[in-house]
C-alpha cells in the first residue's frame, strides 16, 4: 500500500511539473520580448511609461525564476522518490542572480545604458538558454514518466 501511495504521489508531483513547464515556456518567449523592447525605448527616453513597462517585464521574470526554484525542488523530490532526473537542463538559470545583482546596482546609479546592455546582452540570452533547457527537461520527465 505504501508503495502505491508513493507511486501515485510522484505522478501527481511529475505531471504538476511537467504541465507547469509547459505553461512557462510559451511565457518565457512572451517576457524576453517584451523586455527586449523596453530596453530598445529606455536607450530612447525615460518616461514613466517606460518604467511601467520595464516593472512588468522585471516582475514576470521573477516570476518565471521562481517559477524554475519550484521546479529545481520538484526534481529533487522526484530524485528521493527513486527517479532519477538531471537538474543540468536548470543549470542556465543559477546565473540569473548575478544579473539581477548588477541590474540593481544599476537601477540605483540610473545607469539606463548598462540596464539596457544587461537586458539585451545578459537577459535575452538567459532566457532563450534557459527556455532550451526546460525543453529538455521537459523531453526528459515525458521519457520518465
Amino acid at each position: 500500500m505504501g508503495e502505491e501511495n508513493r507511486d501515485e504521489k510522484r505522478e501527481v508531483l511529475l505531471n504538476a511539473i511537467k504541465k507547469g513547464i509547459t505553461e512557462v515556456e510559451g511565457l518565457i518567449g512572451i517576457a524576453a520580448e517584451g523586455l527586449y523592447k523596453c530596453a530598445a525605448d529606455l536607450r530612447v527616453e525615460q518616461s514613466e511609461e517606460v518604467f511601467q513597462n520595464l516593472s512588468r517585464g522585471m516582475k514576470s521574470l521573477n516570476a518565471i525564476v521562481d517559477f524554475i526554484t519550484h521546479v529545481d525542488k520538484g526534481i529533487d523530490q522526484l530524485n528521493e522518490m527513486g527517479m532519477s532526473i538531471s537538474k543540468e537542463p536548470l543549470k542556465k538559470w543559477g546565473e540569473s542572480l548575478n544579473i539581477f545583482e548588477d541590474m540593481l546596482s544599476a537601477f540605483e546609479s540610473n545607469d539606463w545604458v548598462t540596464v539596457c546592455d544587461l537586458i539585451q546582452y545578459e537577459i535575452d540570452p538567459l532566457l532563450k538558454d534557459g527556455q532550451q533547457g526546460l525543453k529538455e527537461l521537459l523531453f526528459e520527465l515525458e521519457k520518465a514518466g
